[in-house]
């Protein structure tokens, strides 16, 4: 817990939070991540920025001003897995049986298909080795919520819908 509250703080979170109000804001988001995001808690305490399941670091293509997101498909299929084993789904139900299972779990979790895309810096360390490769090591990631544009392509079965949350922080 202290982890993700450090981080927080480190990356500016808390920036417009009054200073009376940190331990409330404290308690608030640790129930929310506790409560939604275990799994990201649980990356954070070990110490991974990113796990290229839940979390992805890409890179912005400034020559079409978009983010490319081309390694979603693990993220995809995570999600998939967590509705099958949440609504008990088996490779022997028929689709009938997985359409009413499916009801019934997504009733319970109307978030489980929903993804958060937080523009972030990433902050890396190059060291050159003695044949001359290079490694990067991320070192840290800091929100990048200033508004930029987006834009979002979606199927022809549904609406797209999007919420932007954007703030300006000082330099």
């Amino acid at each position: 817990d202290q982890v993700a509250v450090i981080y927080c703080g480190v990356n500016g979170l808390l920036e417009n939070v009054p200073e009376a109000s940190v331990a409330d804001f404290e308690k608030q988001f640790l129930q929310l991540m506790h409560a939604k995001h275990q799994d990201a808690i649980d990356t954070i305490a070990a110490g991974k920025l990113t796990d290229d399941v839940t979390s992805y670091l890409t890179t912005f293509n400034t020559d079409y001003n978009a983010y490319n997101f081309s390694n979603l498909s693990k993220l995809v299929t995570w999600m998939k897995q967590q509705r099958d084993n949440g609504a008990g789904v088996v490779y022997t139900d028929t689709e009938a049986q997985r359409n009413a299972k499916y009801a019934v779990w997504e009733a319970q979790n109307p978030d489980w298909n929903k993804v958060w895309l937080i523009p972030v810096n990433a902050h890396y360390s190059t060291s050159t080795n003695i044949y001359g490769g290079t490694t990067k090591v991320l070192l840290s990631i800091k929100n990048a919520l200033s508004m930029n544009s987006v834009r979002l392509k979606g199927g022809t079965n549904s609406d797209l819908s999007i919420d932007v949350v954007y703030t300006k922080f000082n330099d």
